[in-house]
């Protein structure tokens, strides 16, 4: 392909490609803008410009691995389930993996689906963790007497507290947007994985994959449908930049229910 990248290979009988579209790069490149021009010098205005952006590019590769590990907590998953090729595709805003749902069945697109949210609850929990031992100030602590552990690592770290800070302050973001991440996927509407969930059960219950695949359709199409009202909502308050995403987010909705015969996670 000219505009994406494509490898195949092979992992203990699972047969995966990987598709990395351009647009993949632009996606990491704009967090890293957002959280060095605005949310780091927020949080930490004294600090000088190269730990900034130290702390951005830190932060942004804690988020691009671990939506990476979604995806390929989808595949682990569907593997175990009975599935031998998936496919992987990075581009803008996120990735995908595809299989085929058929050969999982409507308890395996469900798991399945689940797996992702899932790691992102767990790594967002690990990092947080990590962020509060490395600075106490975060305010992260989850347990009495965790401080404690964080002074006597502390020392570890260097003289330098703007470099535990540095780190703490990237696993909380990472941590807060794997957080996010993981609920937002959790809405019952394709192509997120809450709306496989939904899929899985209406297959279950109907024992036909395609009404399964309409229904899934039809919540899609809804909420692409109201998405763009509340677009237009905001077109007539005169804020225009809201609305317009808006816009986009519902016929991109509408624009990804097309005829499939997989399960996209």
């Amino acid at each position: 392909m000219s505009e994406a990248s494509q490898r195949r290979k092979r992992w203990g009988g699972l047969r995966f490609r990987i598709q990395v579209h351009w647009t993949w790069i632009i996606t990491i490149l704009a967090l890293i803008a957002a959280l060095g021009i605005q949310r780091v010098p927020s949080v930490r205005p004294e600090w000088p410009d190269s730990a900034v952006w130290a702390t951005a590019v830190l932060t942004a590769l804690l988020v691009g691995t671990s939506l990476v590990g979604h995806e390929a907590s989808h595949a682990m998953a569907a593997r175990a389930l009975g599935a031998r090729a998936v496919l992987f595709r990075f581009a803008l805003a996120g990735g995908a993996m595809t299989t085929d749902a058929r050969a999982l069945g409507p308890r395996g697109v469900a798991l399945t689906a689940l797996a992702g949210p899932t790691l992102n609850a767990v790594v967002a929990v690990v990092f947080w963790t990590l962020a509060d031992l490395l600075d106490p100030s975060t305010g992260n602590r989850l347990f009495l007497g965790w401080q404690a552990a964080a002074l006597s690592i502390t020392p570890v770290t260097g003289t330098d507290p703007t470099l535990a800070h540095g780190f703490a302050l990237a696993l909380t973001d990472a941590a807060c947007i794997n957080a996010l991440a993981g609920a937002i996927n959790l809405l019952p509407v394709p192509p997120l994985d809450g709306g496989f969930v939904i899929e899985a059960i209406t297959w279950r219950l109907t024992g036909r994959f395609e009404t399964a695949l309409t229904v899934s359709r039809s919540l899609a199409r809804c909420l692409g449908i109201l998405v763009m009202l509340i677009g237009l909502f905001f077109f007539v308050l005169g804020d225009f930049a809201p609305g317009a995403l808006a816009v986009i987010l519902g016929i991109s909705l509408d624009r990804l229910q097309g005829p499939r015969r997989t399960s996209n996670h």
